[in-house]
């Protein structure tokens, strides 16, 4: 598959999970009924296999992925992570780990564009435990705690603000609702 095919794929779960109402409980148990925690189980797989070859915009969507599995309870966001609400389904573990080991490769080799590495500075000071959980004391940890030091928060918001996020799935959705005009 290609990163269009992954993005309409992405968008139809998107559509179905914004239809989806109701308390925590219920909204959860709509998307396991409806297969949405699967779907995007396999939709973080299908990302994480372009970025092995060399697809950064798909490296960019596995990490969003994964980051926000943590970060966002599940049943908002219809992404299995570690949280009550999707029913004991997580994203493979080995798959986040192959995919952070690809973002070590690029920070480390310097073949990060500006606007991952503003994200990735963004996803560490909203949840530095996610990555601590993969690494503690490398190389990788270094940089982004050099990178928080460096980016500002708000800058970071501000100079992603000028980037273009419609029709990046549910990770352009997020950055685009946090656009400071």
């Amino acid at each position: 598959m290609n990163i269009q095919e992954l993005t309409k794929q992405e968008n139809e779960l998107l559509f179905q999970i914004r239809n989806i109402s109701g308390s925590m409980s219920e909204r959860a148990q709509q998307l396991l009924d409806a297969g949405i925690f699967v779907s995007y189980k396999k939709l973080h797989q299908e990302y994480a296999n372009l970025a092995a070859i060399g697809d950064t915009e798909a490296l960019k969507r596995a990490t969003f992925i994964q980051w926000y599995a943590v970060s966002e309870p599940s049943c908002f966001s219809g992404i299995p992570g570690p949280n009550p609400w999707s029913a004991d389904l997580r994203l493979d573990e080995e798959i986040e780990k192959d995919v952070l080991e690809l973002v070590q490769q690029s920070i480390l080799s310097e073949q990060i564009d500006a606007e991952f590495n503003t994200m990735l500075t963004c996803y560490f000071q909203i949840s530095e435990y996610y990555f601590k959980y993969f690494w503690e004391n490398t190389s990788l940890m270094k940089k982004l705690y050099q990178n928080t030091q460096e980016i500002n928060f708000l800058n970071a918001l501000k100079q992603l603000s000028k980037r273009d996020f419609r029709n990046r799935g549910q990770m352009g959705e997020y950055w685009l609702s946090r656009q400071i005009k």
